[in-house]
């Protein structure tokens, strides 16, 4: 931009335009003469009369020293005022023109109403093609006056438009040309910054003005009260001092003398507010108000008034002052100095509170250096179009994001549109229609060509930051290179429509319950269960596809798995066609970061045909007990006839007998005595869970001292030392069948103790876990090899010959079927050296595994029908693995395997198998519970051990190559080390599983043994 004075021609028009000779529009002029001046009309007037217009021109200089523009302040009827010097395009050329200048007039009317209606700034375009910022002054509350920066050009100049305009008028083309090279070109970012400085220059104006407007009422007040001496003075005084504390900041005069001297001789109450100081404190010394200055701005501001006191210019500055209470604040102050004739030197003007101006200044500055690091730091481009011209620009970023060099800025609408892809260019148009007519914010994600060739997703963020009749012109914003994201999300559909896949295809039942325990998904198998199609069964409270005549437990069962994390229970569910379903349920809880409930995953296995099998041999044993205790008193009746006829064949002899007879004699009736009593013991040996007492709480201290007191002949005879805990928990049993079980042992452990040694017993006990006791009878006797560990539980099974312990072997298999019954477990374990004192390895020690008193209340049956289908389920985890590991070996046996094939065998392998461990780990307390002794291996770690090295083979994997020899050397072993992790982890289950579930009445489990792969 060429800055030349106009001389003249501005003088000219500033003159023309306060004698109302403006060129202006014909039709306009007629009108307003026509029209009446209203009161508004005259009040606007007066105002105007109160504006410093010489003291602005100089302002407006130096405004057109920082922004480049030309500042001009009109009335609202389109004339000048004041201005700065001008663009010879408009003061030379267009407004002197009749026509182009009545356009003009027009024009600025048409500014000033639209700021009358909106008194927010903006910038707009005239019709010439040029851009004005525009403001509006008020003053005492009414828009008198319009300041307007410009005219400017957005961008570089559109020649063939100015051509036309240039002959439409008839100007001169090379007095044109160069008025139209001096126009400058102001950038969309530097508006905001010259709209804010408008507006602070409007408000100093208005400010001047309103100060100018009081003083002048002052004035007039005051000749009035001269004339009428009849005025209280005083009243009068105090009346424009209350008017005057209601103007922002202090309004004062301020008075140097020559000597240096200096007072504030009229100073309103507003000085308390700015400086934290009463006027008659200043009113003969101003003393106080520069010692309130800050230390920085003070010596500045001295200078300044000395430069205006000189010069005579207007005092205008802004600086900082300590305030007794407000701290530092920001002030600006405006002075009009005025001579007196002693040669001091008084100034009239106004300070007011700025601080607030400045923080917001300060945010805005602070705001912008924050886009700009975060824009550094995030790594995003950003762009910027005018839809008007159809260029845009884009930054470094942006084009590194793309591959290009960094010195490409340009781009239009339509390239930008070129190089996004064929597939996307539709939605993308759709998108940005559909939300920028709606709102001021548009996301949209497309993929865009790259500078080799290739395609980048990237996710675009715009604003539109100006509209013409409602339609975007001017919109900024980001981008986001997003292809990291949008290949986890492909991976993740694939993942998805895999799971899902998979998820239909289970052979078992699935369903996710909601917290009301109403159906939100499931598979097909659920559906073919229930007989329903899908549609029929979502959104249904599952509670109503439960059996009728076990609804009302088969709910509080269910209520488990919504009230706990997790549970295991066994419901009847009623299909369409009537036929009952007994399923096993496992459910899981899903929870959210805030413990909040979202899903219950529960998994459904059919156990019909197994509850229906339990159901017949349950009567099966029923039917049997009840022969064997009719044929075990049938045995009786002939071994008493045997053993009396023996008697009296013994009492009629006599003496006839000789020894060997005798000895003969002896055998057979003591046969028949151990007979009798082997009949007995079988009889309570198929008591056990029948007879006696009903279920219940009982404590265990009690049981032990019942056995102890039936034990009293025995203990005594043997000087037996009993030493018992005294923490005996109370657990929920048969109190008969408990009391039975102690006297067993107790009474063992006294008679497995050599004649020459004393016996001692120590009965312990402590916590298994959260839901069980373990309860330990240790003794000082000759203890129990560890091949005879298992076998000693059998049913007839001695560990000594009768003629050296009497006994009949039934007593150690009648405890473990009473400790079965409960739901526990007996082992013997080693001795050790703790309470009795003996060498360790001598001795017997039996544990007792007791579930702890059930919070439900659940009877035995319940307990041991869930824990069934616990170890069923189990078994079915286990088969799955091992087929997973099967179709594998196969596939990398007969050279057929490819990555993609293994992948895909692997991907599914470590689902099941980290199904298997969850299930393991949440369910290790009724695996326990149900017989599997801590002598065998945890299944918790071998399940740990399967998933590790499950990963290892995925590792392996991915290192060789699967269709080379090596590779497959280097699978195969680790497979080896997998089936070993699998083999181990069946082998503890089919070890106890049969017999329990025969011990328990319970038929046989439903797989067989896992076979070992092919080789």
């Amino acid at each position: 931009m060429r800055d030349q004075p106009l001389g003249k021609t501005v003088s000219g028009l500033v003159s023309a335009s306060r004698c109302g000779s403006v060129p202006s529009c014909p039709d306009t002029t007629a009108t307003a003469t026509r029209q009446p001046v209203s009161a508004t009309r005259a009040r606007e007037a007066l105002l105007l009369t109160c504006l410093d217009l010489p003291g602005l021109a100089p302002l407006f200089e130096d405004l057109r020293a920082v922004t480049g523009l030309s500042v001009t302040l009109l009335d609202r009827q389109g004339r000048v005022l004041t201005t700065s010097r001008c663009q010879r395009l408009c003061t030379a050329l267009l407004r002197p023109h009749p026509t182009a200048g009545c356009v003009c007039t027009r024009h600025d009317i048409a500014l000033a109403q639209r700021l009358e209606a909106d008194a927010a700034s903006f910038t707009a375009p005239c019709p010439h093609g040029l851009n004005d910022a525009v403001t509006r002054v008020d003053i005492d509350g009414l828009h008198v006056a319009t300041l307007k920066a410009g005219p400017f050009l957005p961008g570089p100049a559109d020649r063939d438009h100015f051509d036309a305009l240039r002959r439409r008028h008839d100007l001169a083309e090379a007095a044109f040309r160069e008025a139209l090279d001096e126009l400058p070109v102001i950038d969309a970012a530097r508006l905001p910054a010259i709209l804010s400085l408008m507006e602070s220059l409007a408000r100093q104006i208005a400010t001047q003005a309103s100060a100018e407007l009081r003083a002048r009422d002052a004035t007039t007040r005051a000749e009035t009260l001269a004339a009428d001496r009849s005025v209280d003075v005083r009243h009068l005084q105090d009346r424009l001092i209350r008017l005057a504390a209601h103007v922002p900041g202090v309004i004062y005069q301020y008075r140097l003398f020559a000597d240096g001297r200096s007072c504030f001789p009229y100073a309103s109450d507003g000085m308390r507010e700015v400086y934290g100081i009463g006027p008659a404190d200043v009113r003969d010394d101003a003393g106080p108000v520069f010692a309130a200055l800050h230390p920085d701005d003070a010596a500045r501001i001295r200078e300044s008034i000395l430069t205006s006191a000189r010069t005579g210019a207007v005092w205008h500055e802004q600086y900082r002052a300590r305030h007794p209470t407000k701290g530092i604040i920001w002030l600006d102050g405006r002075a009009t100095p005025e001579r007196l004739a002693d040669d001091s030197v008084l100034w009239h003007g106004v300070i007011v509170d700025v601080t607030g101006q400045m923080e917001t200044e300060r945010c805005l500055r602070d705001i912008q250096n924050r886009y700009r690091l975060v824009t550094l730091a995030v790594r995003d481009g950003t762009w910027e179009f005018d839809l008007r011209s159809g260029q845009g620009h884009v930054d470094d970023r942006f084009q590194d994001m793309l591959g290009y060099p960094p010195s490409q800025h340009d781009m239009t609408v339509d390239e930008w549109l070129s190089a996004v892809h064929p597939d996307d260019v539709h939605a993308v148009r759709a998108s940005i229609r559909a939300q920028w007519m709606v709102g001021e914010t548009v996301q949209i994600e497309y993929r865009h060509r790259t500078a080799h060739g290739g395609w980048t997703w990237i996710e675009s963020r715009g604003r539109v930051l100006e509209r013409d009749c409602g339609w975007p012109v001017r919109l900024v914003g980001t981008n986001r290179d997003i292809s990291d994201r949008k290949a986890i999300e492909a991976a993740l559909q694939e993942s998805e429509a895999r799971f899902r896949g998979l998820f239909e295809n289970a052979p078992m039942a699935y369903v996710a319950l909601d917290s009301a325990g109403r159906i939100v998904d499931l598979n097909a198998p659920l559906c073919q269960m229930l007989g329903r199609p899908r549609a029929e069964i979502v959104g249904q409270v599952f509670g109503a596809f439960l059996a009728q005549h076990g609804r009302p437990t088969g709910i509080k069962r269910l209520a488990r798995i919504l009230r706990d994390d997790q549970a295991d229970i066994v419901l009847d569910l009623q299909p369409i066609d009537g036929a009952m379903v007994t399923v096993h349920m496992v459910g899981q809880v899903q929870r959210d970061d805030d413990g909040a409930f979202l899903r219950a995953h529960c998994v459904l296995h059919d156990i019909t045909d197994h509850a229906r099998l339990e159901a017949r041999l349950a009567q099966s044993n029923a039917d049997l007990s009840q022969f064997a205790y009719a044929v075990s008193h049938d045995l009786r009746e002939p071994l008493r006839m045997v053993s009396g006829f023996l008697g009296l064949i013994e009492h009629r002899m006599g003496p006839a007998v000789d020894s060997e007879l005798a000895e003969f004699l002896g055998f057979a009736i003591d046969g028949a005595r151990r007979m009798d009593r082997m009949i007995l013991d079988l009889l309570d040996y198929s008591r056990v869970g029948r007879d006696g007492d009903e279920a219940g709480p009982v404590g265990l201290a009690d049981v032990v001292a019942e056995a102890l007191a039936n034990l009293s002949a025995t203990i005594a005879e043997r000087g037996a030392r009993i030493g018992t805990a005294p923490d005996l928990p109370t657990i929920s049993g048969r109190r008969s069948d408990l009391v039975r079980l102690f006297q067993n042992l107790i009474g063992n452990a006294v008679k497995f103790v050599p004649a020459d040694r004393r016996p001692r017993i120590a009965i312990r006990c402590r916590e298994a876990g959260a839901a069980h006791w373990r309860i330990t009878v240790a003794d000082n006797g000759t203890g129990v090899p560890p091949e005879m560990r298992d076998r000693v539980f059998g049913v007839f099974e001695r560990l000594v010959a009768e003629n050296e312990v009497s006994g009949t072997g039934v007593g150690l298999a009648l405890c473990r079927k009473i400790i079965e019954r409960h739901g526990g477990d007996i082992w013997f374990a080693d001795a050790d050296d703790d309470a009795l004192g003996t060498q360790a390895g001598t001795g017997a020690v039996v544990h007792l595994l007791l579930p702890k008193q059930s919070a439900d209340g659940a009877d035995d049956a319940t307990v041991v029908r869930d824990r069934v289908t616990l170890l069923e389920t189990l078994n079915t985890h286990q088969v799955r693995i091992v087929a997973r590991l099967k179709n594998l070996s196969d596939t990398i046996a007969h050279r057929q395997a490819d990555r993609t094939t293994v992948d895909g065998e692997i991907e599914f392998l470590i689902r099941e198998v980290e199904c298997y461990r969850v299930f393991v780990h949440a369910n290790a307390d009724g695996i326990f519970g149900f017989g599997l002794s801590r002598d065998d291996q945890d299944p918790r770690a071998d399940a740990d051990s399967l998933v590790f090295s499950v990963h290892q083979l995925h590792r392996t994997v991915e290192d060789q190559d699967p269709c080379t020899p090596a590779g497959q050397q280097s699978i195969g072993r680790t497979l080896s080390a997998l089936l070993g992790h699998v083999r181990r982890s069946h082998a503890w289950l089919q070890r106890r599983r049969d017999d329990r579930l025969l011990k328990h009445g319970i038929a046989g489990a439903a797989h067989g043994p896992v076979s070992d792969p092919p080789a």
